[in-house]
């Protein structure tokens, strides 16, 4: 079995006279299919998977090259991100406290995908607590509109009619 390397393809392109176009080598970064809502401090370790709720924050083909990809969310999310979580009946107040993450894996097309996966996140969100000292009961609320969740690459992307055209080489730095 042969190896081939992206010179000897490209060479063995221009040899034989077809032009490489300037998407060759390039792969297509789509916003995830599933985003992952993480939460921590009193809700620690616990997760709220969605389908389908992210769309690319830019224009098909619009706009300079950009290294920031970003995704939005979009579709049918609840008016907010909310966990129940039971502490110890007189807990201090402040124990009731939280923040959650938005996070999900880029879906990739074309040729030259990076070895890493691409993870876009946002920043985290901190929770609006309601507490009952009596009974314990902790609800954390973190609303869902609009969320951004963001990716830095190492070299410029350009907009496509899914997302972003990214070179080969590329990769995430976040």
């Amino acid at each position: 079995m042969r190896h081939y390397t992206k010179m000897s393809i490209a060479a063995a392109a221009l040899l034989s006279g077809l032009a490489m176009s300037e998407s060759a080598f390039a792969y297509d970064v789509q916003c995830p299919a599933t985003m992952t809502v993480t939460w921590n401090q009193a809700a620690l370790g616990r997760t709220e998977t969605f389908q389908n709720v992210l769309a690319p924050l830019v224009g098909p083909g619009s706009g300079p090259p950009v290294t920031e990809l970003t995704c939005i969310t979009s579709g049918f999310l609840p008016a907010t991100f909310q966990q129940t979580v039971q502490l110890e009946p007189g807990s201090v107040v402040p124990a009731c406290g939280a923040q959650a993450t938005l996070s999900g894996n880029a879906r990739f097309s074309g040729t030259g995908a990076p070895f890493s996966p691409i993870i876009f996140r946002s920043k985290r969100q901190r929770a609006t607590p309601t507490y009952n000292q009596q009974t314990g009961v902790c609800r954390l609320d973190v609303p869902t509109v609009p969320q951004f969740l963001v990716v830095r690459m190492s070299a410029e992307c350009r907009a496509n009619s899914n997302g972003w055209t990214c070179p080969s080489d590329s990769f995430a730095i976040n």
